[in-house]
């Protein structure tokens, strides 16, 4: 030996002593506890001992030839130091994940050994140039083989870190499970293996001039396991001293029994039941069974069954010649060893080689429901306090399971229509969600078809409602059997049927036309009343998902919608959603939710006025704008947010909001200067119009103001007024004897009919803007001469919308239009700005006041 003293040799006999000592104490607990991961410690801390004795005897090696084997057998035995190194943190952190992977680690390590059994020299060195002496701690020398490292080497060094990356990626794991201990100790081990690996890489290509001091790190490492194993230790104390209070609350809770099963559903409760037995007796199997009524024979179907404290399979069998069938007969049947002789028919007996048993019927009302059995491959003897357990839980059972008759019941009332006897929607809800969580969880398209019958009220209508109900009751016999496991129908309310195709495999929307083309030919069957054959007909809307929806809630709305396109396309026909639509249905209802908000603030709102005015710049009145400027989204365009209000009917509170807000302007006006017969005209929405008590709301809200119903105009679009002529001419009528002035606004884009024009009693006509535009295009600006012309000879007030050029207001003078509104004036003003631009000289006489 090249020393046989010294700091160097006390070093390497600490380590080597300390790793002994270390095996020692891990085969203690290998003989105690028989668990796998102190088996791979144990292997770890021989192999390292091992390591350390041959990199002793490597650097005190005297000779170039003894160096070269000290070092081969030192570097084969690191090979296979990495595997128990690895699978005992594997183990330690018991994921199945990395326990697997240690078969490649495993693999890797054994080729790599037997790599270096056969190399000449040594997996590290590739060449060999000499042997050379180094000095440490100023006095001492070890011996150090020189040479150039090879792919051997580097693949070495790459395994040793590729085990220490995974290691590292088992201390995340193991934080993010909780084990929070195990994860600090682990990302430390990794991080001293890693150091220490790098030591021997540099030394290895003559960086570093050192022994090789990863033995010294393990010593580090065992001190790092020795805290593990405390903590473990002071976790299973801990744990025996939960089991043993547990074991003790057991004993002292038996009479509780009945009352402590607080589960959700029946299989919860089930196994939970099985399981308690089970830790209360320890017998092999327990299960439990409830008697099959669709059998003549005596039969039973098990509900839940345990072997060992784990639920398996469950399986049926008919009770004669078996125990349980005596056990049915009265209240608890024991037998405590031989059952399987006393009932050799029983075949389930002799194949499990089961000793003992024991039997409790489930009673309800003097009738069998079910079967309550555990069985023992071990001779067994119940004591009183388990056959009190087991009596207490079969009755416990017995009312679960006429808790479950009457929820089935229920189950079948809440989830089926009565009329059809087809799934409702409530159960078209909870497929529906079960089906969107399968298809996001796998990846796959499912397919959501909404279809209604088309003029099915006039069926009711013609033929009164019993026949309706008839025809409903007919194709939803047709329907469900059309239904399948793939392919769930419900009725979602009226005449209105979902389908929802779960996961199609093949193309969706394939799939979604060819049952929309079975469907409809099931629908269109002639339905034979006495003497009628009625033939319907139906309109469709599918949606595919998740793919074309954000979440669950948008199926049915996406589906909708469809059908609504499909029903505008023409009926019989079906429409796939369009995505941008849904986009443009989350637009709508932002903005609706938005406008709510912005009513109940007050102050997003705000309302313009835009003079209207003669050739020469004469104002003689404005129109009431409605601006909304949002906190976050800045100014949002009335084109956008007034139809929102009108298809939702916020309209009416928008209304209202406007008529308050104009009528109060007003007022301040009027204090401030403004000629008191100054007119504001408002737009008013068809919905507004048609909402009985409109006049009266409006009379209420002028009458808190001091202004008069002349100083309010009221615009109204061709649409508004044309859905009842009758109803429009005596509502215009009333605005008019009450003081009001009316206009139609937007003439020109619409019906543009002379005979409703004729009959409605109007005072101001405004020209569309969308003519103004184009007024230099000939046709156009005879179409403009027209208008007015018909305007005057009626004794109309013309008024041009968006006028925005000189040329335009001059041409328009000409053809004898009387007032404008447009830009080249003057755009919307806030009502400070507004009055101002009226007091500085622009005010004229407001004709329209005094019509």
């Amino acid at each position: 030996m090249l020393f046989e003293s010294g700091t160097v040799a006390a070093l390497f006999f600490a380590s080597i002593a300390m790793n002994m000592m270390m095996s020692t104490l891990i085969a203690i607990f290998c003989v105690r506890t028989r668990q796998t991961k102190y088996f791979a410690l144990l292997t770890f801390t021989l192999f390292a001992t091992a390591y350390q004795i041959l990199t002793w005897c490597y650097h005190a090696s005297t000779g170039l030839e003894e160096a070269i084997f000290w070092l081969k057998w030192q570097t084969n035995v690191v090979t296979l130091l990495i595997i128990p190194y690895y699978y005992t943190f594997a183990f330690w952190l018991d994921d199945r994940r990395f326990i697997r992977f240690g078969a490649f680690i495993a693999g890797c390590g054994i080729l790599l050994f037997l790599w270096g059994v056969f190399d000449p020299l040594s997996l590290r060195l590739e060449t060999i140039t000499g042997l050379q002496y180094i000095s440490v701690f100023a006095t001492e020398k070890v011996a150090i083989v020189k040479g150039q490292p090879g792919i051997s080497g580097y693949l070495l060094h790459a395994y040793a870190v590729g085990v220490i990356v995974l290691m590292l990626v088992m201390a995340v794991t193991a934080f993010v499970g909780r084990k929070r201990h195990f994860s600090l100790i682990l990302l430390l081990v990794a991080c001293l293996q890693l150091s220490g690996a790098t030591i021997g890489l540099l030394i290895d290509n003559g960086v570093l001039k050192l022994f090789y001091v990863a033995g010294f790190v393990i010593i580090l490492i065992d001190i790092f396991i020795c805290f593990a194993l405390a903590i473990e230790s002071l976790n299973n104390a801990n744990t025996l001293r939960r089991e043993l209070s547990e074991r003790t609350r057991l004993e002292h809770a038996i009479t509780q029994l009945a009352k402590g099963f607080k589960v959700t559903d029946s299989e919860s409760f089930y196994e939970s039941m099985l399981r308690s037995l089970y830790e209360l007796s320890g017998v092999k199997y327990i299960f439990i069974g409830l008697q099959n009524t669709d059998s003549t024979a005596l039969h039973i179907n098990t509900h839940c069954v345990m072997k060992d404290g784990q639920v398996i399979d469950n399986f049926s069998y008919e009770l004669a010649g078996t125990p349980c069938e005596l056990a049915v007969q009265n209240n608890v049947c024991i037998y405590s060893e031989g059952v399987a002789r006393l009932f050799p028919e029983d075949k389930m007996l002799t194949d499990l080689q089961l000793e003992s048993y024991i039997g409790a019927p489930l009673l309800s009302n003097g009738n069998i429901d079910g079967l309550l059995a555990l069985l023992h491959d071990k001779p067994f003897t119940p004591d009183k306090k388990l056959l009190q357990a087991i009596e207490i839980f079969a009755a416990r059972a017995t009312a679960e399971i006429r808790r479950e008759k009457v929820e089935n019941r229920l189950r079948q009332m809440a989830y089926f229509d009565y009329g059809t006897q087809m799934p409702n929607q409530a159960r078209l809800f909870e497929v529906l969600n079960k089906s969107y969580a399968s298809s996001q969880e796998q990846g796959t398209t499912s397919v959501m078809m909404l279809f209604d019958l088309d003029r099915f009220t006039e069926v009711n209508r013609n033929y009164g409602y019993d026949t309706g109900e008839h025809v409903l009751r007919v194709l939803g016999l047709r329907l469900v059997n059309y239904a399948s496991d793939d392919i769930f129908i419900a009725r979602n309310a009226g005449d209105e049927f979902a389908v929802v195709l779960q996961n199609v495999s093949t193309s969706p929307q394939a799939a979604a036309r060819l049952h929309w083309e079975a469907i409809r030919a099931i629908i269109r069957q002639p339905i034979h009343i006495e003497e009628i054959a009625l033939v319907i007909d139906c309109s469709m809307g599918a949606v595919l998902y998740p793919y074309q929806t954000h979440n669950r809630y948008d199926v049915i709305r996406a589906a909708e919608t469809a059908l609504q396109q499909a029903k505008r396309a023409g009926r019989g026909s079906m429409k796939l959603f369009d995505p941008e639509q849904l986009a443009h249905l989350d637009r709508q209802r932002e903005v609706e939710r938005g406008l709510v908000l912005a009513l109940q603030s007050g102050d997003q709102l705000s309302v313009a006025y835009q003079p209207k005015v003669t050739q020469h710049g004469q104002c003689h009145g404005a129109e009431a704008l409605l601006r909304w400027h949002h906190p976050e989204k800045g100014y949002i365009s009335p084109a956008e947010f007034i139809a929102v209000a009108e298809s939702s009917a916020l309209i009416l509170q928008v209304g209202d909001w406007v008529l308050n807000k104009v009528c109060r302007q007003l007022e301040t006006w009027f204090t401030q200067g403004l000629v008191k017969t100054f007119v504001v005209s408002i737009n008013v929405s068809a919905l507004q119009f048609a909402e009985d008590g409109f006049v009266d709301n409006i009379l209420e809200t002028i009458a808190k103001y001091q202004i008069t119903p002349a100083n309010i105009e009221f615009e109204l679009t061709e649409t508004g007024l044309l859905q009842n002529m009758d109803f429009a001419v005596q509502r215009l009528n009333r605005l008019i004897e009450a003081g009001f002035s009316v206009s139609l606004d937007d003439f020109g884009t619409g019906y543009s009919s002379l005979s409703y024009l004729r009959e409605l009693p109007l005072h101001i006509l405004k020209v569309d803007k969308s003519f103004i535009d184009k007024i230099h295009d000939e046709s156009t600006a005879e179409l403009i001469r027209s208008i007015i012309s018909i305007g005057h000879h009626m004794d109309l007030v013309i008024v041009a919308e968006g006028t925005e050029t000189i040329d335009q207001v001059n041409m328009l003078s000409e053809m004898g239009c009387e007032l404008f509104q447009g830009y080249y004036f003057s755009r919307p003003l806030p009502p400070e700005d507004f009055l101002a631009w009226c007091l500085d000289g622009r005010l004229g006489e407001c004709p329209l006041g005094k019509v």
